[in-house]
């Protein structure tokens, strides 16, 4: 298979969650990039992936679902994610409230910095 075909399928919402985590290894940056914004994608997959693309990640349609559907969401997302989407000017508000329980130092002051982090 040729690398534009490898990226058809990763963008390919019904490409079989087992093929876009298999994908999400490739070496090909454009291709992990449409691995992250495809909703078939397999969570734990997505949450790896959120460290490089935490812009796919928060707007890809499943991840809103995921906050909704699992109480203890934010504790599943890797530090190097949960750090990732912070720094994003766009990152979800229950993320936003959710994160400041997180005892990492990144994490703390990338909520200080944001206007819109709520002072509890």
């Amino acid at each position: 298979m040729n690398i534009e075909q490898t990226r058809k399928q990763a963008q390919d919402e019904n490409t079989a969650p087992e093929i876009l985590a298999q994908l999400a290894e490739s070496k090909d940056s454009l291709t992990r990039q449409y691995v992250a914004a495809n909703p078939n994608t397999p969570t734990a997959t997505l949450l790896n992936l959120g460290a490089e693309f935490p812009r796919e990640l928060i707007h890809n349609p499943i991840f809103d679902l995921l906050i909704v559907e699992e109480i203890d969401f934010i504790n599943k997302i890797p530090l190097a994610t949960l750090r990732s989407i912070l720094r994003q000017q766009d990152a979800p508000d229950f993320i936003l409230e959710q994160a400041g329980d997180r005892a990492d130092l990144e994490i703390q002051l990338s909520l200080a910095n944001k206007i819109n982090t709520s002072k509890k």
